[in-house]
């Protein structure tokens, strides 16, 4: 990435790394603790840039069936995490991603990438790979937690859905890779289970439907950078030029994350100034008419360099 150093998607990035290899340091080689520190590592970037998070709870969601990649009752966790970034400036735009954590034991050399191109093998869920791959139409397993039915299948970018792949880089230091669902393929099972997963592509970042879409990024830095330029994730923003059922999809997708930040109030979370940027950014009311729980473990928005980003570059 060819950044001025003064950028503030620089800034974001090279803050992103130093905080997740404080907060990673003492951290064993499990997925879990190392998603915590992803977790606190972007959270912790507060107030020096505008981030805040909603605290969610388990999000369960059922599909139909489709072995061998899942039982006969497809039901999984969404994701671990929902990140909503958005701007102001010169128009708003907002996307969203549904990121799921994984880890690797292997050794990954992802940096030394060459030309934008990638092939890392890693080991996940068959199902969870079939949800964010191949994003079926979804129904809630709870009563408190209410996606719109085709949050995935309606998405303009596959990068809607996406994954984060934690490795060792020594004893006690710890790197991550970043995928974007579609191009994470499965290898050939006979059960749903573990699976080897492939993350192969030749560009790192291409432009598809008029939008910059990242495809993966090496590591904490590039990933920071990545998501403060709002390049990860699928539109829900106003377009007038969008097709109706595009439309129609971003509009359903902003209200549900309203009804979330209404149940968020209704659990007496406060909503701080990033959030409100987000609302007056997207003109969306808070109504009491539809409540959600928060996706995942939480929901992130990022506000991100109101100059950085154009469409298309």
């Amino acid at each position: 990435m060819n950044l001025s150093p003064h950028s503030r998607s620089h800034q974001f990035g090279l803050a992103l790394e130093a905080e997740f290899a404080r907060q990673s340091q003492r951290a064993p080689l499990q997925e879990i603790p190392l998603f915590r520190a992803l977790h606190s590592s972007i959270v912790s970037l507060a107030p020096k840039f505008p981030v805040e998070e909603l605290h969610g709870n388990r999000a369960q969601v059922m599909f139909t069936a489709a072995p061998p990649w899942t039982k006969a009752n497809a039901r999984c966790e969404l994701s671990d995490l929902c990140i909503v970034w958005f701007r102001n400036k010169p128009s708003p735009l907002a996307r969203i991603t549904f990121l799921q954590a994984k880890l690797s034991k292997s050794q990954h050399s992802v940096c030394a990438a060459f030309n934008g191109r990638i092939s890392e093998t890693f080991v996940g869920d068959s199902t969870q790979w079939h949800l964010l791959h191949r994003r079926p139409g979804i129904l809630p397993c709870f009563s408190t937690f209410d996606p719109p039915p085709n949050l995935l299948k309606n998405a303009l970018l596959p990068s809607v859905g996406s994954f984060c792949v934690f490795h060792a880089l020594a004893r006690r230091t710890y790197s991550f890779f970043y995928a974007s669902a579609d191009v994470i393929t499965c290898s050939k099972l006979t059960k749903p289970g573990k699976a080897k997963l492939t993350a192969a592509t030749n560009q790192a970042v291409v432009v598809a439907r008029g939008y910059q879409e990242q495809k993966w990024t090496c590591c904490p830095y590039t990933f920071g950078v990545a998501l403060f330029q709002g390049l990860i994730g699928t539109p829900i923003d106003r377009k007038d030029i969008a097709s109706t059922r595009d439309e129609m999809h971003r509009e359903e997708v902003r209200h549900w994350v309203a009804s979330c930040l209404a149940t968020a109030i209704r659990q007496q979370q406060a909503l701080g100034p990033t959030v409100a940027s987000f609302l007056q950014t997207m003109d969306l009311p808070i109504v009491d008419d539809h409540f959600s729980e928060v996706p995942g473990r939480a929901m992130i928005f990022i506000r991100g360099d109101d100059e950085e980003v154009r469409e298309g570059e």
